[in-house]
């Protein structure tokens, strides 16, 4: 008898490194080790929902047994979300190495969108074989980003390449050759919001620009963005003074 009950494939699991920068110094380098000790071991945690209090990239109702941040433990998610929903796979995307794109620093960013790919495939993938990766790369430099999808792009576990975006459309010849490495090995680009979008230098302007007054987007909440973004400095100053 066919089996008919239609497959569920969860495109958009979002898992979490525990301490983040420091919890993914085992996967580099003692030079890069060294290059990050005394530097802010926090990527950004930008609100991707603004008008909810105290809202971050972390869900709350899955924080774990043990009191982990949410989508830290990969058993407790297998038992919370893919045996209960009965989840075919479940693509691995980490929003949390997303935040990268706020480093101005190219070579930090690619080291640490290396040091994610090799924790998930360390502590994700293994754990159940319904996990799938969206391995992530650093568009600073692109070439370094093509050579990281040649590097674990092979892999039966990778099965898309997560590219948080910079500030360059995406149709400009910079990203070329991540577009060619994806395509050799035929895995298609994952794109998604990382909560940086127009709150720093190096990330996603907002589409329809930096706004021109307070009462035209942006919630006031999201303080972080008036300390970081010179722009919209200058344009939040600018109405304050015409008004």
């Amino acid at each position: 008898m066919v089996n008919s009950r239609m497959k569920i494939i969860d495109s958009d699991v979002h898992p979490w490194v525990p301490g983040d920068i420091d919890g993914l110094k085992p996967y580099m380098s003692k030079h890069w080790q060294m290059k990050f000790e005394g530097k802010r071991a926090t990527l950004p945690d930008h609100p991707l929902r603004p008008p909810l209090a105290g809202a971050t990239s972390i869900r709350r109702d899955a924080t774990t047994p043990a009191g982990g941040i949410g989508g830290s433990d990969p058993h407790f998610l297998r038992e919370d979300h893919l045996d209960k929903l009965d989840i075919e796979y479940a693509v691995l995307s980490s929003i949390q190495a997303g935040k990268l794109v706020s480093l101005p620093n190219a070579g930090e960013a690619v080291v640490l969108a290396r040091a994610f790919n090799d924790y998930f495939i360390d502590k994700w993938l293994d754990v159940d074989s319904r996990y799938r990766l969206a391995m992530c790369v650093a568009a600073h430099d692109p070439h370094e980003a093509a050579k990281e999808i040649r590097r674990i792009g092979g892999r039966e576990e990778i099965v898309a390449v997560y590219l948080p975006l910079v500030n360059i459309l995406m149709g400009n010849t910079h990203y070329f050759p991540i577009y060619e490495a994806a395509e050799e090995l035929g895995l298609p680009i994952f794109l998604h919001p990382t909560g940086t979008e127009g709150a720093f230098q190096t990330s996603v302007a907002f589409a329809g620009g930096v706004p021109s007054s307070l009462s035209s987007g942006i919630p006031v909440s999201r303080k972080s963005q008036w300390e970081t973004s010179p722009a919209s400095c200058l344009k939040a100053y600018s109405c304050a003074f015409q008004s």
